[in-house]
């Protein structure tokens, strides 16, 4: 990990130098674990008898002082963040070499979980951040990114990138649709650079269920489970439910005893669809559960989702699983 934190791109200027960047780093990987919410309350722990020791240890430095918040600051100010993806994916690539990610894995595939995330709002202009008008005619200013996590299905996860969501170039009112889709395509494309070769499994919500992510993630050869609204997709619900009540073979229940849910399985392979004013259509494989589940507390309730992943009695329970695993 100091390897790869060693490696980060330093902006500062070399003269004035005094604390080497993977110490910084461990300072601000502290910081936002909850050990201070503030440069003030920073000057107000950094005295604190174990932290020092802690900092060096971590980071294999010799600090004789734990830097002021300013030098954090100035330094964070001037890193480039892509520089810290490029840490994430060293990190990924020596755990899949050292053959420690095999519980991410579903069907050879590595899974990851994209979800946008809003960490930081102000009534005062951010750099590069989106903005909104709010009800009561004021624009609030936010930061927000889509953070890509490898998990497993028993809920651990493990950051693999993060692409900040910026406000349609600058210019015009947030639409989150529009800016999350400009953002994951730019995801995409970097992790495509960054693993040529690597098989993904994207858990997507359905903001992604359109016409263009499904081309582009075929183009990828990249397996995918998207969760799938009626009112997100109208006309596709209606066609796809349709042909689901048609094959009366794919069903499958299912009596959970020991997580206390009960549930019946449907779904149906090759649904062809061209949504109105797309370029081209998609086809998809669609399945829905309808019944009670753990988080439900009795009531009946439904998750349904497309995927290119071909369904049957043998593999639907362990898909509907895979798709539950982006609740996390």
């Amino acid at each position: 990990m100091n390897q790869f934190l060693s490696e980060v791109d330093d902006p500062r200027e070399r003269w004035r130098v005094t604390y080497d960047a993977q110490g910084l780093l461990w300072c601000m990987i502290l910081q936002r674990l909850g050990l201070a919410d503030s440069a003030r309350n920073w000057e107000d722990v950094k005295h604190c008898g174990p932290l020092l020791p802690n900092i060096n240890a971590l980071s294999g430095c010799d600090f004789e002082d734990a830097p002021h918040s300013d030098t954090l600051k100035y330094f964070a100010a001037r890193l480039d963040p892509g520089e810290l993806n490029k840490v994430l994916h060293k990190c990924f690539i020596r755990l899949r070499t050292d053959k420690r990610l095999e519980l991410f894995k579903h069907g050879g595939y590595f899974r990851i979980a994209v979800d946008a995330t809003e960490f930081h709002t102000s009534r005062h202009p951010l750099p590069r951040c989106c903005r909104r008008r709010l009800a009561n005619g004021e624009t609030e200013y936010f930061q927000s990114a889509l953070v890509v996590s490898l998990v497993t299905r028993s809920g651990i996860r493990i950051p693999l990138h993060v692409e900040f969501i910026e406000n349609n170039e600058g210019a015009g009112e947030y639409d989150k649709q529009d800016c999350e889709l400009k953002a994951f395509f730019r995801m995409a494309g970097k992790l495509r650079k960054a693993f040529p070769r690597q098989s993904f499994h994207l858990l997507l919500d359905s903001l992604y269920f359109t016409a263009g992510v499904i081309a582009l993630l075929e183009s990828h050869r990249w397996k995918y489970t998207i969760v799938w609204k009626d009112q997100a997709a109208p006309k596709f619900s209606a066609l796809a439910r349709k042909e689901i009540a048609r094959r009366t073979s794919c069903r499958l229940a299912v009596d959970d005893e020991e997580n206390g849910e009960k549930y019946v399985c449907s779904w149906c392979n090759g649904v062809s669809h061209k949504p109105a004013g797309a370029e081209r259509g998609y086809v998809v494989n669609a399945f829905r559960a309808e019944g009670t589940f753990a988080w439900s507390e009795g009531r009946r309730s439904t998750f349904a989702f497309v995927t290119n992943q071909r369904l049957n009695k043998e593999n639907i329970k362990e898909e509907l699983q895979n798709g539950r695993g982006r609740w996390q």
